[in-house]
C-alpha cells in the first residue's frame, strides 16, 4: 500500500522539555490543531526519557508510524541535539522539531537535522504551519507500508534498492535492511511501476532511482549490488531509465 497523504493522527508524536508548564502548554496546542485532537501524543521531561521509551517501543515493534518528535534544545543531562542525534541512529526517517527560547542555539540544531526550528512560546498557528509542512513534504515522498511481524512499517520509497522473490516470501532491500514480507513479486510490480521501479527478472524489480550502469546481462545498484536482466525486459528497463532521466534534468 502506497501512502501519500497521512493524516499526522496517524504517527506517533512524542514532546521533550524538562520544563513541566511548557510540555503542557505545547500539548495543549497540538490538540487545538485540526486532525491531532485525537492524536498519540507523549510527553518526556528529558531526552534519556524520550529515548528509552523510544528504544523500547522499536524492540517491541509497537512503533507503527515515524516519531514526529519536538523537543527542546537546552535541556540538563541530555540536550536536545545529542538526543536528536541518538533519534537519528534509532528510526532516520523521523521528523525533529525543535523549540526554543533563544534563537541563537537553532545553529547547533543542523547537527541533528532538525525539520524547522520554533520560537516559545509555540502556539497552535505556529504548529498548524508546521504540521502542513510536514505533510507536504511526506506527499513529495511517498512511502510503502508494509506489515512486519505484528507491526505495521513505512518505508520511503527512495530508500528502495531492489525487491526480491525468494521461496515463499518477498525481500525489501535498502541500505541499511532487508525486510521480509509476504507481498507477491506480482503485486509490488502492479503497485509500484508508477513510481519508477521495473521488473528485470522473473525475480527481481529495481528502483530505477538508484541505477549505476549497466553491463551486458547485469545492472548495478547504487549499493553496488548486480542483478541479472533478462533480455526481455531489457529494452523496457531502458526506455523506462530514459523517462526517468528525462524528468529529473531542468
Amino acid at each position: 500500500m502506497i501512502v501519500r497523504n497521512d493524516e499526522l493522527h496517524k504517527f506517533q508524536i512524542m514532546i521533550c522539555d524538562d520544563e513541566v508548564p511548557l510540555l503542557e502548554s505545547l500539548e495543549r496546542e497540538l490538540r487545538k490543531v485540526p486532525g491531532l485532537q485525537e492524536a498519540q501524543i507523549r510527553c518526556y521531561t528529558s531526552g534519556q526519557m524520550l529515548l528509552k521509551a523510544l528504544e523500547t517501543s522499536l524492540r517491541e515493534q509497537t512503533v507503527s508510524q515515524r516519531p514526529v518528535v519536538f523537543s527542546d534544545i537546552e535541556m540538563p543531562d541530555l540536550d536536545g541535539v545529542t538526543m536528536g542525534k541518538r533519534l537519528r541512529e534509532l528510526v532516520p526517517d523521523s521528523v525533529l522539531i525543535f523549540t526554543t527560547s533563544h534563537p541563537e542555539y537553532a545553529i547547533h540544531g543542523y547537527e541533528a537535522r532538525a525539520f524547522r526550528y520554533l520560537l516559545k512560546p509555540v502556539d497552535a498557528g505556529m504548529l498548524q504551519k508546521v504540521t502542513d509542512e510536514i505533510r507536504a513534504e511526506w506527499n513529495r515522498h511517498p512511502q510503502l507500508l508494509l506489515q512486519v511481524s505484528d507491526a505495521k512499517q513505512l518505508i520511503g520509497l527512495k530508500e528502495i534498492l531492489y525487491i526480491s522473490a525468494e521461496d515463499k516470501y518477498t525481500i525489501i532491500y535498502t541500505d541499511r535492511d532487508a525486510i521480509m514480507d509476504r507481498t507477491s513479486l506480482q503485486e509490488f510490480e502492479d503497485t509500484l511501476e508508477e513510481y519508477g521501479f521495473c521488473r528485470i527478472h522473473r525475480k527481481y524489480i529495481v528502483n530505477v532511482y538508484h541505477h549505476r550502469k549497466m553491463m551486458k546481462g547485469m545492472l548495478e545498484l547504487s549499493n553496488g549490488k548486480q542483478l541479472p536482466v533478462s533480455r526481455r525486459r531489457e529494452a523496457e528497463y531502458r526506455e523506462l531509465l530514459m523517462k526517468q532521466m528525462e524528468k529529473e534534468l531542468i
